[in-house]
């Protein structure tokens, strides 16, 4: 078995980071509900008719239109977690860069960390957890 990295930090699910075009996100929500048979269990509008965000299961949806579409990062997996600030710190002492801070958004916070392999990961620590989240707690 592989060494934890950090003793403290535990991840409770890790969500595959979709975007899509905003006029199709609902018809991307739709077949992820029909595909998991499960409906969305998280559902936001940060800014109305340019940016929308659901999850079905382990899919993390993000409606984008075009005017953000440039904008967005090539964000391709969301790892949720406890002790955000915590987790950060001890994420970058193995490595890996902080490419955006802490930053408080509707559901609790987020920093987007690059991993030392290149891969871009959203840490998210929400305010009020799922229970479902938590699938890879012990």
């Amino acid at each position: 078995m592989a060494r934890r990295l950090v003793e403290t930090m535990k991840i409770h699910h890790v969500l595959v980071r979709q975007h899509v075009d905003l006029p199709r996100f609902e018809e991307s929500v739709r077949f992820y509900e029909g595909l998991f048979n499960e409906k969305a269990r998280l559902r936001l509008t940060p800014v109305e008719g340019a940016l929308h965000v659901a999850q079905v299961a382990s899919v993390l949806l993000v409606g984008v239109g075009a005017d953000m579409a440039g904008e967005m990062p090539d964000v391709r997996s969301a790892f949720l977690v406890d002790k955000l600030e915590d987790v950060v710190r001890d994420v970058v002492a193995q490595g890996a860069r902080l490419v955006e801070a802490i930053t408080t958004i509707e559901t609790g916070q987020y920093a987007l960390i690059r991993h030392p392999d290149g891969l871009l990961v959203e840490y998210v620590e929400h305010n009020r957890k799922n229970p479902k989240d938590f699938v890879l707690s012990e």
